[in-house]
């Protein structure tokens, strides 16, 4: 196991414990606390998690001393939510939790994607950017999957619907509409008429 990924999974496991709890106001775990029960270098504890916030892994939040969250844990618990990278200082994440926001349960081994090859590698980053974006409040944001593999693509995009739709995050009788890019230069007019539905 790579130093990033022991790193990744003590914050999963504090996360898990903020959960648990129900105590997100205080909820966050500090580079100094992780080095500590890794008994690892405190600034390369921090490198990593400044790594993965860059990523979109982690959640920061503001102040002294910085303490992060796992986001893929606190959006699998509360998948009607959003949340930010980045909290200030004067905020706590439980405020952004919707009012009628019901919490799922959530244990270690379920946060780990196995459905997907990379999901939990190379696809981390891009999967959840891409659930970030189609579960945006109200109704997610358009995302555009650029690849020289179009069995790459529609196996991603099967996957990330399963995901959101499994979760709550879209209704379980959504249906799944995609548009191929190559017939824009093809038949530009029906490309348009297949992009926004008509």
């Amino acid at each position: 196991m790579t130093r990033k990924e022991k790193v990744g999974l003590c914050l999963r496991e504090h996360t898990l414990k903020a959960l648990e709890n129900e105590r997100l106001d205080k909820a966050g775990v500090n580079a100094d606390t992780i080095a500590r029960e890794l008994k690892l270098d405190r600034a390369n504890v921090s490198k990593e998690l400044n790594k993965m916030w860059q990523e979109g892994a982690a959640i920061k939040i503001q102040g002294r001393p910085v303490l992060f969250l796992d986001f893929k844990t606190l959006s699998d618990a509360y998948p009607q939510s959003f949340f930010p990278n980045t909290i200030s200082k004067n905020m706590n994440i439980a405020e952004y939790i919707k009012a009628d926001g019901k919490k799922r349960n959530v244990d270690l081994e379920a946060n780990i994607s196995t459905g997907f090859i990379g999901a939990e590698g190379s696809f981390l980053v891009p999967l959840m950017r891409a659930k970030a974006a189609i579960t945006y409040p109200p109704y997610g944001i358009p995302v555009l999957l650029v690849s020289r593999s179009q069995a790459a693509i529609k196996n991603f995009i099967e996957y990330l619907f399963n995901i959101t739709r499994s979760e709550g995050s879209k209704p379980s009788d959504s249906r799944m509409i995609t548009v191929d890019c190559f017939g824009c230069e093809l038949a530009p007019d029906t490309f348009t008429r297949k992009l926004f539905g008509c």
